[in-house]
């Protein structure tokens, strides 16, 4: 510190490390006022402390919001979930919703609406006169198909499907769609 020959410049000691410093410059003459203490930063830990708990509230924050938001979706989707099946209990028999026209269905609502209806068992097991002999068509791959009449006159064709296909009958959508179709 001491190898300057014209002297050491006032403050620069703060701004080095390892013990060294800026010598003035024999050839010039400086009148450097000493800088203000507060305008200097101070090695290491304050700023670089500041910054990572800024980083850490910040990402903090997002993922409470993130968590948030995901708590919010969930939350949504159950309310909306259970609102569905209350109108499915209220309704006490055939309810009419709205689906894609990819679901299809018999009746059509204008452009790219389709009504589907849902049917209670007892309701179709009335239009079949039981599921009986005299009211079955036929038999396809999961199950009987019988005719029947709906309360308001409509003649229609059920699939019933039998318990020992459960499983195959939910793995097949697709000729259920194909058969909906008008």
């Amino acid at each position: 510190m001491s190898s300057c020959q014209c002297g050491v410049l006032p403050g620069s000691t703060n701004l080095c490390d390892d013990g060294r410093c800026v010598c003035v410059d024999c050839a010039f003459e400086l009148n450097v006022a000493r800088p203000n203490a507060s305008l200097i930063p101070v090695k290491g830990g304050r700023s670089r402390r500041t910054m990572w708990i800024a980083i850490v509230a910040g990402a903090a924050a997002f993922l409470v919001f993130f968590v948030a938001l995901q708590f919010a979706l969930v939350l949504w989707c159950c309310r909306r979930r259970r609102h569905r099946r209350n109108e499915q209990d209220t309704s006490g028999g055939a309810q009419q919703s709205l689906m894609p026209p990819r679901v299809g269905s018999s009746r059509s609502r204008g452009p790219g609406r389709v009504v589907v209806e849902n049917f209670t068992l007892d309701m179709l097991h009335a239009s079949t006169d039981g599921f009986s002999d005299d009211s079955r068509i036929g038999t396809g791959s999961f199950g009987s198909v019988y005719r029947g009449t709906l309360l308001d006159g409509r003649e229609v064709a059920i699939k019933r499907v039998e318990d020992s296909d459960q499983a195959r009958w939910r793995g097949t959508a697709t000729e259920r769609r194909r058969s909906t179709r008008s």
